[in-house]
């Protein structure tokens, strides 16, 4: 009974509680974190997993600068998939393929179109 007390003791409890230390470290098998409003804060965020899941209802980012490198990248989107930009460029190494039932491209003044073939049709 002691054993089994001592393995589920619960000694940390009240309104507000504050750890303050130049590092903790903490090691569990499960780490569980729980709140109405869970805020994390720091200088630097590194994270390391094997693998992710994010399930959210909304996801909402803030960025000045966005990098990613992958091996591969795969996108689904039920609705409408929408981009807004000042400026945009792609560049693609060797082939780039759009597939549509139907495709609009319009632009104010010009389109230009450069390659040694034009295949219509």
């Amino acid at each position: 009974e002691e054993k089994e007390s001592r393995k589920r003791c619960n000694f940390f409890s009240g309104q507000s509680i504050t750890i303050a230390s130049t590092t903790l470290d903490l090691t569990a098998e499960r780490v569980s974190i729980t709140g109405r409003l869970v805020h994390l804060a720091g200088a630097l965020f590194l994270a390391s997993f094997h693998a992710i899941s994010f399930v959210a209802k909304r996801l909402q980012e803030a960025l000045t600068q966005r990098v990613c490198r992958t091996e591969s990248l795969d996108e689904e989107v039920a609705g409408l998939a929408h981009r807004k930009a000042k400026r945009a460029r792609l560049t693609v190494a060797t082939g780039y393929r759009v597939r549509a039932e139907y495709a609009d491209l319009r632009a104010k003044t010009t389109i230009d179109i450069d390659a040694n073939h034009i295949k219509v049709g």
